[in-house]
């Protein structure tokens, strides 16, 4: 960090600029052109590996743009991958656009990643799955990943820097959608790796340069702006989310969240995770039943995406694009008091009992 100066604004300033002033030889400038680099990029990027221990870090256009500079970057073309069979829909299909071998193995499994990694330039786990909820043993597939030569990616999104050091755990490359948890407000769309070996981050900001993936500066401030509160902001939403999935559970429904002792890898979460994460599902077991609950809702938004500061929820089968139950509801818990939310859940859930 910048030793601060008197009179210094204490919170970081956002640079709307495409060009800067770069006399002579541009690679003596510090920033030259806004397609190659922002200072706005760059205290965001400082701030995020900080959170991982000094894993140098570059900023993306979105989640998916820091996954395809990943794949884009580490893997040749016709070249190999392994990733859950649950993992993020939009992954799965980037590998099979971007032409590579994907062998999709059970996230539950660490056995099933060991097998596969031989001959693979990457394994792609992400933990816990969206949107379910299985807990990956990151140590054992690390483990499985240094033995057959391949790269670990850890897709952090859901647990964020703040619930689950990925690199700790034994991670090459971590990846997140900083549109979730991680910006935290549901104003920004944007993404960050940050890779062990600062050669392969090289790399990564080779490709963010090439494809012009870049954030625009004012998600980039947005971002850094919510990273700033993001353990406090996980440790509030993870506490409300165990308490919301407790009572729940306690009134019959079937929930599924990695913090509740009945979750089948609750212990390997209890281990691997500093926070639970504001994600829950509960099944309501048919499309018109879920239905029926998401349209007696006031407060509690119908919304896609997930961590921010309200409390969200969807049936996440009208998607079309998870093996999902018709009426499973992902929910996010928000900042708002858990039992105004658990208030609202619970006269909604009345209405698909009568």
């Amino acid at each position: 960090m910048t030793k601060r100066r008197p009179g210094d604004a204490l919170a970081p300033p956002l640079v709307p600029a495409s060009a800067f002033f770069a006399p002579g030889d541009p690679a003596d400038a510090p920033f030259a052109y806004g397609r190659l680099g922002n200072p706005t990029w760059s205290a965001l990027e400082a701030e995020y590996e900080a959170t991982t221990g000094g894993a140098p870090t570059v900023a993306f256009a979105s989640g998916m743009a820091a996954v395809a500079a990943v794949v884009d970057a580490l893997v040749a073309r016709g070249g190999r991958a392994v990733a859950p069979s649950d993992a993020y829909y939009a992954v799965r299909a980037l590998f099979e656009a971007r032409g590579v071998e994907t062998r999709l193995v059970s996230s539950t499994d660490p056995e099933s990643f060991a097998r596969a990694a031989s001959g693979a330039a990457l394994v792609w786990v992400e933990t816990p799955t969206n949107p379910g909820l299985d807990v990956v043993d990151v140590a054992a597939t690390a483990k499985a990943c240094r033995e057959a030569g391949a790269l670990l990616v850890v897709d952090n999104t859901l647990a964020t820097a703040a619930g689950q050091d990925a690199f700790v755990l034994g991670a090459d490359v971590v990846v997140v959608s900083a549109t979730k948890a991680t910006s935290g407000h549901s104003d920004a769309v944007i993404g960050l790796a940050a890779a062990r070996d600062p050669a392969l981050a090289t790399r990564l900001r080779a490709a963010r340069t090439l494809g012009g993936a870049i954030p625009g500066v004012l998600e980039a401030w947005l971002c850094l702006r919510g990273l700033k509160t993001l353990d406090l902001r996980l440790g509030r939403s993870s506490e409300s989310a165990l308490a919301i999935a407790r009572a729940l559970g306690d009134d019959g429904w079937l929930v599924r969240y990695p913090g509740l002792p009945e979750h089948p890898q609750h212990a390997l979460a209890a281990r691997q995770m500093k926070h639970f994460g504001p994600v829950l599902t509960f099944d309501l077991a048919s499309q018109a039943r879920a239905e029926t609950f998401c349209s007696h809702l006031e407060r509690i938004a119908e919304a896609t995406s997930f961590g921010g500061v309200e409390t969200t929820l969807e049936r996440r089968a009208r998607w079309a694009s998870d093996a999902v139950s018709p009426g499973l509801i992902r929910m996010s818990v928000g900042l708002e008091p858990p039992e105004a939310i658990l208030a609202e859940l619970r006269a909604a859930l009345r209405e698909v009992q009568t």
